[in-house]
């Protein structure tokens, strides 16, 4: 079904607006919301939320207003008032009329207030509710307890009006009705709406409409241990273009990351935890803020700074799954409406072996699947890796398909290709692999068995130099042979029974020293692991004829 089919069969009643309200828009044959009005009416009739909405002039934003100042009046219980500022004094006159002529059958009171604020106890019955329509400079004359039982306030135009009036007068709005909920509308992306006004919203509850869709981007990096995840978040903090970060992890490791990120970056580094004082909160938001290099460190779940104020968000850990539904509904909704279509803000997230089930069921509810990428910190594809994971994930899959199958007797297939990451060994990481190599990529849930993003078993040897990868069986042909080994083919009678085999074969066939025989023979079975000296003098009276060919020590090929 199309978009604009699906569009023509929402109605009103539908999406849950009052049904004094829809019985209003039906005697004017107008049952069915516009697309702007739709998309923003659909969850905010119901949940109430902070609202800032790119709206164009000519969207039927006048209408959009009437429709939820009404609604929230009939919906509050006890009545309470909608207050709506105006661009202006013709625009007051428009609402107004607006709705009193479309739904005037609610029996909501509307009046244009321009002169002085409302009389509550002679213009409406305390208990029945009404709209109020003025414009800013009249709105900044009314008293303080003209906004006592304001359910809603709403802006026509948040955007042309002075920041510092306004903000005062919705200051004045939470401090007398700390319960109402604010409706913007904005002629310009809510993210070129001042942040005095946006952090006014409430930061549990609130959602940007933009004209284009919004979406973060999501990446997932697979770490191995506690200082591979840490190694793995310092440099990712650190990448090129990251000028403000924010970081969550567990509440209890707040402060000791914070320490950390200090001490290795050096970069100005705030944090803020769940029993942080307001005052403090408030402050410590700010300062993050206003800085222009900045790492901010919080709890999981954390949704105090707007996405579009971020370059990047690192999840130290995914989310757990036994967060309250309110918790998890509250953050996966900051995370996909508070983005700038404009501004790409990636979301990162650190996943450990045992996370698994965690980040499937994360990528479930934000809708975003992708691969798990086995890099290393100092891996030079780690941005890409970060920024362009789908990208790491054909070049993996290339190079499997390419020299790593050529050089196999046995072919996978491409299903099999794609599903298993490249060794951990060619990893860049400071000790714990060679930088050769490319990323691994451990397959999504898409793309693994059973729709479970679950790691696939490691490719081979890193390019036959026998070093072992995570999961994999150690290669016989590869191993180099031990030390002792290497010791006693390099004594004086190592050397001679090596450099001389015809006559080591004629000593032991003049000799028939079965004790050289047997010693030989002890020697290539346990693979060189008598004593170096032993090892050397075997060597000098003749050990078997394989021993003499390799040099006195190196195992035999299984």
């Amino acid at each position: 079904m199309s978009a604009k089919k699906e569009s023509q069969q929402v109605t009103f009643e539908s999406i849950g607006v009052h049904a004094d309200v829809c019985t209003a828009l039906n005697e004017h044959n107008m049952s069915h919301p516009l697309e702007f009005q739709r998309k923003i009416l659909l969850h905010t009739v119901n949940d109430f939320a902070d609202v800032i909405a790119e709206s164009t002039a000519h969207s039927g934003r006048h209408s959009l207003i009437a429709i939820f100042a009404v609604h929230c009046v009939r919906s509050s219980d006890p009545k309470s008032n909608v207050v709506i500022v105006a661009n202006n004094t013709s625009t007051v006159a428009k609402i107004t009329k607006t709705i009193q002529t479309l739904l005037g059958s609610t029996r909501v009171c509307a009046m244009a207030c321009l002169d002085e604020p409302p009389k509550m106890s002679t213009t409406t019955p305390p208990t029945a509710g009404a709209v109020f329509v003025a414009t800013l400079p009249s709105l900044s004359k009314w008293p303080a307890e003209s906004f006592v039982n304001t359910v809603t306030f709403i802006a026509e135009d948040c955007c042309i009006h002075d920041t510092k009036p306004l903000q005062t007068i919705v200051e004045m709005v939470i401090e007398r009705s700390p319960q109402a909920n604010l409706f913007f509308l904005s002629s310009r992306p809510p993210s070129e709406v001042s942040m005095s006004i946006r952090y006014l919203l409430r930061r549990k509850n609130r959602r940007y409409y933009f004209q284009a869709n919004t979406s973060a981007k999501f990446s997932y990096l697979m770490c191995h241990d506690a200082a591979d995840r840490e190694a793995l978040c310092m440099q990712v903090a650190q990448l090129k273009g990251l000028k403000s970060v924010l970081i969550l992890t567990h509440n209890k490791e707040v402060r000791d990351l914070k320490a950390n990120v200090l001490r290795d970056l050096g970069v100005k580094t705030f944090c803020i935890q769940r029993n942080t004082p307001q005052p403090d909160h408030d402050r410590s938001l700010g300062d993050f803020l206003r800085s222009p290099y900045a790492i901010l460190v919080a709890m999981d779940a954390y949704p105090g700074v707007d996405v579009m104020d971020l370059d990047a968000i690192i999840q130290y850990y995914p989310p757990q799954k036994s967060m309250p539904e309110e918790e998890w509904a509250e953050y996966v909704s900051y995370l996909q409406t508070t983005c700038d279509p404009r501004r790409t803000t990636t979301v990162v997230t650190l996943v450990a072996p045992d996370d698994f089930s965690l980040v499937q069921y994360f990528m479930k509810r934000v809708g975003a699947e992708g691969p798990v990428i086995n890099i290393g910190p100092t891996h030079p594809l780690l941005p890409a890796a970060v920024f362009h994971p789908e990208l790491i994930l054909q070049e993996k899959t290339r190079i499997e398909n390419s020299g790593r199958g050529a050089s196999s007797s046995k072919t996978r297939s491409p299903v099999a290709a794609s599903a298993v990451p490249l060794p951990r060994s060619q990893r860049a990481d400071g000790g714990k692999g060679s930088s050769s190599g490319s990323a691994a990529a451990v397959p999504s849930a898409q793309q693994s068995s059973g729709g479970k993003a679950t790691a696939a078993p490691p490719a081979d040897a890193n390019n036959g130099k026998g070093k072992v990868t995570q999961g994999s069986a150690p290669s016989s042909a590869a191993t180099p042979a031990s030390n002792a080994s290497k010791n006693g083919g390099g004594n004086n009678g190592g050397k001679n029974g090596g450099g001389n085999q015809q006559q080591q074969q004629q000593q032991q066939q003049q000799q028939g020293n079965n004790a050289s025989k047997d010693s030989g023979n002890n020697g290539n079975n346990n693979g060189g692991q008598q004593k170096a000296a032993e090892e050397g003098r075997e060597g000098g009276e003749g050990g078997n004829k394989e021993g003499g060919r390799e040099g006195g020590g190196r195992r035999r090929r299984r």
